[in-house]
């Protein structure tokens, strides 16, 4: 699509076609845009899980969560370009880091500013800090719960309780 969305190539496949409109749309949305194509040769580890998907059968990937797409994903998807999702408990910890702003309320104030000292913002994404654990990306109420589902239900999903499931978001380092 990089090759017909800056007018190299022409989108001849009617499948192509309809990817082709649909991006378009969504482009002049935007007031400014870019698209760059990435050779495969800088960009390996995409290479290699493409590599990877089409040498093994279905069943077989132990390591990685795969969904097979039986139709085009062009239908029923909404693509959402709202940045300012609620942050939710995430809120005053975000501001008083990126701006510095603290509650009113004084105890308020001193319990946002001692919880902040766990967290960081790297590129406008909030992750809690521990001692000898790595960096969890905290997530918004939406975002927990796809992860929640994906880890429960998921291709590579095991029905677990709550005690092994928050384990488990953990380990994918999640907060």
């Amino acid at each position: 699509m990089v090759e017909q969305l800056s007018w190299t190539y022409q989108a001849k496949d009617t499948l192509l076609h309809r990817y082709f409109h649909i991006a378009s749309r969504q482009i002049s949305s935007f007031d400014e845009f870019s698209i760059k194509h990435v050779p495969r040769e800088q960009n390996t580890r995409a290479d290699l899980l493409s590599k990877l998907a089409s040498t093994k059968r279905p069943g077989q990937h132990r390591t990685i969560i795969q969904e097979t797409l039986h139709s085009p994903s062009l239908d029923d998807k909404i693509v959402n370009v709202n940045d300012n999702e609620e942050r939710g408990w995430m809120a005053d910890i975000w501001n008083h880091l990126k701006e510095g702003t603290l509650p009113k309320d004084k105890d308020e104030a001193r319990k946002v500013r001692m919880r902040s000292a766990k967290f960081i913002i790297i590129d406008d994404e909030l992750f809690k800090r521990g001692i000898s654990t790595p960096l969890l990306k905290c997530l918004t109420t939406s975002q927990a719960t796809y992860v929640i589902k994906e880890i429960h239900q998921g291709i590579c999903g095991m029905h677990s309780k709550a005690c092994s499931m928050a384990a488990r978001v953990l380990r994918a380092r999640y907060y």
